[in-house]
């Protein structure tokens, strides 16, 4: 018997959206265009900002990623700022080894997201990128210190080098993405047990109400 052409089954694609920050200068469209084009673009306008999305397969999920590529003056107090920010699944957070100042501004974006109202942006899944890794030579940076910020921000530290590798750039974001996983797994997880815990708590609740009212019909 004759048939049809088979459907392919449906792919569940989810969206991530990654809001890319740091110093004027640095690289971060060079980082977000190496990665989408493989190729690599030294000079940008470092005061137009663009939205990017790439799909990806990772761990046998697919997933649109949007690189929100911010302009280098970035007004951390803007309300729709902190919007962006508040909205965001995953911040990259982009620094040059051979720019010390770029390096103490990432502190800066720490102290901002601390005072993001309506969510706790601390929290937010993210990367710290140190760029420029081709020019180490030049470094102003340590290792130790890109490591140890790392350690304070609570997130992976990658040094890689825009102009060398679009490998290593992709390598960092999926990382990102499995970590946005591992966040929304651990969140569900303490729903859950929220959940099962406020239901223990009135069933108890209930049984010494149950058991009060008998003993007082004795």
């Amino acid at each position: 018997m004759a048939t049809g052409p088979r459907r392919s089954p449906l792919i569940f694609q989810q969206d991530m959206k990654f809001t890319v920050l740091g110093k004027p200068g640095v690289g971060k469209s060079a980082l977000v265009v190496r990665y989408l084009t493989h190729r690599f673009i030294g000079d940008y306008d470092a005061n137009l900002e663009s939205i990017y999305t790439q799909s990806a397969k990772i761990d046998d999920q697919y997933i649109n990623i949007n690189l929100v590529d911010t302009a280098g003056d970035f007004d951390f107090e803007s309300p729709a700022r902190q919007e962006q920010i508040r909205t965001s699944d995953g911040l990259v957070l982009v620094y040059s080894l051979v720019d010390r100042e770029s390096f103490e501004y990432v502190s800066y974006i720490q102290q901002f997201l601390s005072k993001v109202p309506g969510r706790d942006a601390e929290r937010i899944p993210a990367i710290l990128i140190g760029n420029k890794s081709d020019l180490c030579h030049l470094r102003t940076v340590s290792p130790t210190e890109g490591a140890d910020l790392a350690k304070e921000l609570g997130c992976p530290y990658y040094e890689l080098s825009a102009s060398e590798s679009y490998l290593d750039i992709g390598d960092a974001l999926h990382d990102l993405c499995r970590e946005i996983y591992r966040a929304e797994k651990r969140a569900k997880v303490k729903k859950i047990s929220a959940r099962l815990q406020l239901r223990q708590t009135i069933k108890n609740f209930t049984d010494r109400h149950i058991y009060r009212s008998r003993t007082n019909t004795l």
